[in-house]
């Protein structure tokens, strides 16, 4: 069970706390409450009771089936005049948003899509199907990723997660953000765009089977690694434009669902994929950073299974290097090792994935 209330209550003020710390680069010097003004009149949010209600239904939808598939809805927030110039099938006659519509109407968004609602009438109704490419909108989302499971993102924010009865938050979040781990690999394996890795990232969780991606220095020699699908080299640079190459980024997480490692250099090139290493009979010690901030240590065998394994003993032979590993539950790690034999690990909050740059509306 899940009281929608007491989620909304809660929601509401990690909305806050998001929308007070935004930075406005021709409006430095708004007031916290200035700026949580100004968020929400450029990505509106429904009230209290709407968002009440549609939660639960979302939440209950999410325990139905439909021809034996489960319902995964994914909804986006959406005033019927933003989508007049949006990719976006609008309704003709909306339909009221409660659980029997959305078991119907769920498998229509795609893998990536979303249908979208508002409350012009009065009560939430769904409105139309906006398809997407990947990545996901800094509208107002409610998105179901598996059973009894809600995740609702604003400011292309993850800021409140439930999962088995459990509500997660962002702003009590003691893990690293995708962000600060990812810059720190850019510091140890060389200058590349960090926000292109995260759409491979995004893509592994999507596909909800899990994956693994490694990464090596340019100049570093992979004798030793069983790449499965060797691919044939390409030194041309990858696409200028920001969406290209997302999308480009975004196709490479699409080479996890074989199993075995997705193999990098560190300008970001597929060198292979269905990658294996040879894992030793003991397990390797792995420092981590642990939830009181403390650095510990742990065995590999602890992390989870063979691809955790895999990407330590990777990195450890191969360093400088580093591995992302997402679980099929949507866990995500990263690992990495500056020097032979010193394998870090830490894992990350799924709250607090930036699933875009905001520029502000200035």
């Amino acid at each position: 069970m899940v009281d929608c209330h007491e989620l909304t209550e809660l929601l509401i003020q990690e909305l806050r706390l998001l929308g007070q710390s935004i930075t406005f680069q021709d409006a430095p010097d708004l007031t916290p409450e200035e700026k949580f003004a100004r968020a929400v009149a450029q990505f509106p949010l429904p009230d209290r009771e709407t968002t009440a209600s549609v939660l639960g239904e979302a939440f209950w939808a999410s325990l139905l089936t439909e021809e034996g598939r489960p319902c995964t809805p994914r909804l986006l927030y959406s005033p019927r005049q933003e989508t007049m110039n949006r990719a976006v099938f609008r309704l003709e006659r909306p339909m009221l948003l409660n659980r029997h519509n959305l078991r119907k109407l769920t498998p229509i968004r795609g893998p990536l899509g979303y249908l979208t609602w508002d409350c012009t009438s009065g009560k939430p109704e769904i409105t139309g199907i906006e398809g997407r490419q990947g990545g996901d909108p800094a509208n107002f989302t409610i998105a179901s990723p598996k059973n009894s499971a809600l995740d609702v993102n604003w400011w292309c924010f993850r800021l409140v997660a439930l999962r088995a009865g459990r509500v997660s938050r962002l702003s009590q979040v003691s893990q690293p953000d995708v962000h600060t781990a990812l810059n720190h690999l850019r510091q140890l394996l060389g200058d590349f765009a960090i926000v292109f890795l995260g759409s491979t990232i995004r893509a592994i969780v999507s596909g909800g089977h899990g994956g693994a991606v490694w990464i090596l220095r340019e100049t570093q020699n992979h004798t030793g690694i069983q790449v499965g699908h060797p691919i044939h080299r390409d030194d041309r640079p990858l696409p200028e434009g920001f969406e290209q190459r997302s999308k480009w980024l975004e196709s490479v997480g699409f080479l996890a669902a074989v199993d075995g490692a997705v193999l990098l250099d560190s300008h970001l090139r597929v060198l292979g994929f269905g990658a294996f290493i040879d894992i030793p009979d003991f397990p390797r010690e792995v420092s981590f950073g642990s939830s009181s901030r403390n650095i510990e240590k742990i065995l590999s065998k602890e992390l989870g299974g063979g691809r955790h394994r895999s990407a330590v003993e990777f990195c450890s032979r191969f360093a400088p290097a580093a591995a992302i590993v997402v679980s099929e539950d949507g866990r995500i790690s990263v690992i990495w090792a500056a020097a032979q034999d010193d394998p870090f690990w830490v894992t990350l909050s799924i709250l607090g994935f930036s699933n875009a740059i905001i520029q502000s509306d200035g």
